[in-house]
């Protein structure tokens, strides 16, 4: 599972995104449908920092949100998004 994170990571590196998206993204395929609160508890990133990290992903679409009453909750899409994004910056 550590080797499968590493390469989640280092994928989502190559495309520009930051530590913190990485191990965001990381916590939410491992989390499933989860708050914000949650996450940020799960990587040890504060909660300003992992929403930011969220609203970049969500604009990639590498995460989806569902509202529940006035919360919000993220999951993850699928790794292969991740190589949707490659292919897309090869074009």
């Amino acid at each position: 599972m550590n080797d499968d994170k590493v390469t989640v990571q280092k994928l989502l590196k190559e495309l520009g995104f930051s530590v913190s998206e990485a191990e965001t993204y990381w916590a939410l395929l491992n989390l499933e449908s989860v708050s914000i609160r949650k996450v940020a508890a799960f990587t040890g990133i504060n909660r300003g920092t992992t929403y930011d990290a969220i609203k970049r992903l969500l604009s990639e679409g590498l995460v989806n949100t569902r509202k529940v009453g006035q919360r919000e909750y993220y999951s993850a899409e699928s790794p292969e998004k991740i190589y949707d994004l490659i292919r897309d910056k090869r074009k």
